[in-house]
């Protein structure tokens, strides 16, 4: 099992949440996107924080995209079932709309699939000038849920 997925800070009123995956440009495994919905949810409850700032660690990437080398497999089919319930794409992107304070992108390098619609699920995305957004999945014809 991965630890620390995800490194926290609080400044003040402001949470930071940042992907610690560098080796993988912050690629976006099943687990982390469980822990990072988990996280938001804990965080409106508390209600003490009023911004969210997610980021990636290192300077390449805010996020590479989905984690498939972490898909799980040989899952029995009770465990299909519930994931098929509670796809951590979907409990993370609804995380982030339901936080009631803004929930702000900060792109280093690439943000391409998951991590791009990540990044474009929150209220504000803050780019720096070498920052590419892209969704390589679209270019096979294949289409993302609506964010």
């Amino acid at each position: 099992m991965e630890e620390n997925l995800l490194l926290t800070e609080r400044k003040d009123r402001a949470f930071w949440i940042t992907f610690n995956r560098p080796e993988r440009r912050n690629a976006l495994s099943p687990l982390l996107l469980y822990q990072l919905s988990e996280m938001l949810k804990n965080l409106k409850k508390e209600d003490e924080v009023r911004c969210i700032v997610l980021r990636g660690a290192g300077e390449k990437a805010f996020s590479s995209g989905y984690d498939i080398t972490a898909i799980p497999t040989n899952v029995p089919p009770g465990v299909l079932e519930e994931l098929r319930k509670r796809n951590p794409l979907e409990t993370t992107i609804e995380a982030i709309r339901e936080f009631p304070y803004p929930v702000i992108a900060m792109v280093n390098g690439m943000a391409f699939g998951t991590g791009c619609e990540i990044a474009v699920t929150c209220d504000i995305r803050i780019t720096e000038e070498s920052g590419r957004l892209g969704m390589p999945p679209a270019k096979l014809g294949l289409v993302y849920m609506p964010a």
